[in-house]
């Protein structure tokens, strides 16, 4: 994910973990469930739409 974004993984974590307090989330599962429950999931991943 971070070399897709051109991000360091270290940023991609600190960020992961800044939404997984925010949410409450314990699991990174958790933390999807509660994104896709806000709306902040893609309907589709890139990866199913063809994208990279």
């Amino acid at each position: 994910m971070a070399q897709g974004l051109g991000i360091s993984v270290r940023t991609v974590e600190s960020h992961r973990h800044a939404l997984m307090t925010l949410f409450q989330a314990h699991s990174t599962i958790t933390l999807l469930r509660e994104a896709e429950r806000r709306g902040m999931l893609p309907l589709q991943p890139a990866w199913h739409r063809g994208g990279a």
